[in-house]
C-alpha cells in the first residue's frame, strides 16, 4: 500500500523572487495602511456616511476615514482581521509558497471574516469607541438574524463557529487532526 506524503516541499522560485518581493512590499504597505486607518478611526471624521469635522483625524487622512467607516459599517469589528490576513498572505508570498488553490484560499478567508462578523453580532458585543455601528456590521447583522431566526442564538453560534473552522481549513494548511496529535 502506498503511503500518503505528509510533508509539503517548498521550492523557491528564484526567477520570480524579484516579483515576489514587489508583491510582498505592496501587501505589507496595504496591511499597514489599513491597520492604521482602522486603529485611528474616529466617528466624527468626515466620510461617505457622516458629515463631521472639517478635517479628518484619521492617520491616513480622508481616504483612511472613508475606508474605516465603510469597513466598520459593513463587517464591524471583524475589519481588524483583514490587516492580519493581508500580512499572512505577504509572509506566505515572501517565503515563495505557492497558493495551490487560490479560489479556496480566498473563499476560506471570506468565510472566516463573515463568520467572525456574524459571531460578533450573535455575541451582542457593543463597540466601545462608536455606538453608531453594530460589532458585526451590516453583513454580520444580516447573517446573524437569518441564522438566529431558524436556529436561535446557541444554534447560530455553533453553526458560525463551524463555518469559521471550515474557513480556516480552506485558507491555511492547518489541520485539526495534526493539532490533536501534537497535543497528546
Amino acid at each position: 500500500m502506498a503511503a500518503i506524503p505528509t510533508d509539503i516541499e517548498i521550492e523557491p522560485a528564484p526567477e520570480r523572487s524579484r516579483f515576489n518581493e514587489i508583491i510582498v512590499i505592496a501587501l505589507v504597505a496595504a496591511a499597514l495602511l489599513l491597520g492604521l486607518c482602522l486603529a485611528s478611526y474616529h466617528p466624527n471624521d468626515p466620510s461617505w456616511n457622516a458629515a463631521g469635522e472639517a478635517s479628518a483625524r484619521n492617520w491616513i487622512g480622508t481616504i483612511g476615514a472613508n475606508v474605516a467607516a465603510a469597513l466598520f459599517q459593513s463587517i464591524g469589528l471583524a475589519s481588524y482581521l483583514i490587516p492580519f490576513l493581508i500580512l499572512a498572505a505577504a509572509w506566505r508570498r515572501f517565503r515563495t509558497k505557492r497558493i495551490n488553490a487560490p479560489m479556496y484560499f480566498l473563499l476560506g478567508l471570506t468565510i472566516v471574516v463573515l463568520s467572525a462578523a456574524a459571531l460578533l453580532t450573535v455575541a451582542n458585543i457593543q463597540p466601545f469607541f462608536d455606538a453608531s455601528f453594530n460589532a458585526g456590521g451590516l453583513i454580520g447583522v444580516l447573517i446573524a438574524r437569518a441564522l438566529v431566526s431558524g436556529l436561535n442564538t446557541i444554534g447560530a453560534a455553533i453553526l458560525l463557529a463551524a463555518f469559521a473552522a471550515t474557513g480556516v481549513l480552506l485558507a491555511t494548511n492547518f489541520s485539526f487532526a495534526n493539532a490533536g496529535h501534537s497535543l497528546g
